[in-house]
């Protein structure tokens, strides 16, 4: 099975992506440029670039469709959205409950930076950044 990696363009898949991300991040805000990872035509995951700076740009709401979890998705879509990141640093947030996540960043030359809690969730944060200018 091979994964496309599109950047979002149609309206009605903007919609059944904001549908995905709304399910599992009520608050969520939308911004930035979305693409999508398709395996067998159907929506595995996807994720989202905001440049914030001509230093850095950030990695927003990398989700990979439970039945699609533990296949190579999520990293397929991170390795694809570093491709498409031009300033020097990227920088995500991650729930510190949410391991498996936080474990692709790590593997990705992602260094956590700090914790701090979300204040409308009472949930506990990892800053991760990566230096692209560093060699690995």
């Amino acid at each position: 099975m091979k994964l496309l990696f599109k950047k979002v363009i149609k309206r009605a898949t903007i919609f059944r992506i904001r549908e995905i991300i709304e399910g599992y991040h009520s608050l969520a805000v939308f911004e930035g440029r979305y693409y999508v990872t398709l395996k067998d035509g159907r929506i595995a995951g996807c994720v989202s670039l905001v440049e914030r700076g001509w230093y850095m740009t950030e990695i927003k709401h990398l989700f990979v469709k439970e039945e699609y979890r533990a296949s190579g998705v999520g990293r397929f879509l991170l390795e694809e959205a570093l491709k498409k990141v031009f300033t020097p640093l990227v920088c995500c947030t991650v729930r510190s409950d949410n391991k498996r996540s936080a474990d692709l960043f790590l593997k990705n030359s992602f260094d956590i930076m700090g914790t701090f809690q979300n204040s409308m969730t009472d949930r506990e944060i990892f800053l991760m950044v990566r230096n692209l200018q560093q060699k690995e």
